[in-house]
């Protein structure tokens, strides 16, 4: 007859792996609305790394990246306001900041 597991055993596991995964999702989400950077690197290991697709380009950066970006920039001033009309797509000026850490692999 073959063994079943233990079936409380294994929900209690389930649910336990569930509330890691939320907790380290919400330290993510805080940390990049908040440009909180401690949070971002608790739920990151150090080692981690970001590769994705921007506009066409493919991105593979260290985490560290990520961290830089989050970090809180400098207000800029409240004059002129953010952005003119038809500018947003010309104009980098219309942005707190660019990712200048970010090369595209090639």
């Amino acid at each position: 007859m073959p063994a079943y597991p233990d079936t409380e055993a294994t929900r209690e596991s389930l649910v336990d792996d569930y509330d890691a995964i939320r907790d380290i999702v919400q330290l993510c989400l805080d940390g990049e609305a908040k440009g909180d950077v401690a949070k971002l690197q608790e739920a990151f290991h150090q080692d981690a790394r970001m590769s994705g697709d921007l506009a066409g380009t493919r991105y593979d950066v260290p985490i560290q990246t990520l961290f830089d970006m989050a970090r809180p920039a400098p207000r800029r001033p409240a004059w002129p306001p953010v952005p003119v009309a038809g500018q947003a797509d010309r104009s980098p000026a219309c942005f707190n900041r660019t990712p200048t850490s970010l090369q595209p692999l090639g």
